[in-house]
């Protein structure tokens, strides 16, 4: 018979130990998961896009409103890589619905959106601003856009809110600070210039290849005068 001594047996775990210890690996998961959903609503990474050029003032003088080439307008699945002949692109491969149009609003430095989404919001004729936001005048910028974006001009046929027709992004490499987008038109500007910023959302908002006043005001819960038809009108 052996003298050994047996090992001595680890304590055992409470069953509240246990169900403390499960909750937090299930509070770790939705926390990384639900950030994985956050993000992804908002957009995509860079990686689902490349550009084979980027514009720049020679291509689109700032202060100039600039027609660009046309790229298209092909539906692509969520996900799918995309090169752009230029960027930023005014028009060209994109995602259908429900992933795009993306939401009206003024998105932040940190928020993840990519050309995939917004051109789907040119193509229905909404207006895109654009702000550089890796340099050292970024927050003022944001905050000025965001100042402007509170009582910025309605849509000038579908009379559509903001909220609706119009959204603003950081993207880098931009040709200038802020860049306006109508589909095929560019429009870069040295600073927040609200009266120019007017003045293009007067000139070439509702004018996207795809009629969407009718649509676009039944999804908002507006209302459009009897003589507008569904129809953009023509630049």
């Amino acid at each position: 018979m052996s003298s050994a001594t047996p090992p001595t047996a680890a304590p055992a775990t409470s069953l509240g130990a246990r169900l403390r210890a499960n909750l937090a690996g299930i509070l770790v998961l939705v926390i990384v998961v639900g950030g994985g959903i956050a993000f992804l609503s908002g957009g995509a990474s860079a990686a689902d896009y490349n550009c084979s050029s980027y514009l720049t003032v020679t291509d689109t003088p700032v202060g100039v409103q600039t027609p660009v080439a046309d790229l298209g307008r092909t539906h692509v699945a969520k996900g799918s890589s995309i090169t752009y002949a230029y960027c930023p692109p005014a028009s060209g491969n994109h995602w259908p619905v429900p992933q795009a149009p993306l939401a009206g609003r003024l998105y932040g430095l940190t928020d993840a959106v990519v050309p995939g989404g917004y051109i789907h919001n040119l193509e229905h004729g909404y207006i895109v601003i654009l702000y550089q936001g890796d340099d050292a005048g970024a927050a003022d910028r944001v905050a000025a856009l965001q100042t402007w974006y509170a009582t910025a001009p309605v849509s000038p046929y579908c009379k559509l809110p903001t909220s609706t027709g119009l959204m603003i992004a950081r993207a880098d490499k931009l040709p200038a600070p802020v860049v306006a987008l109508a589909w095929d038109v560019e429009y870069p500007l040295a600073t927040v210039d609200t009266a120019a910023l007017d003045n293009f959302i007067a000139t070439h908002g509702d004018r996207g290849p795809e009629p969407m006043c009718n649509a676009a005001a039944a999804a908002a819960g507006q209302s459009i005068s009897p003589d507008m038809t569904s129809a953009s009108p023509t630049p």
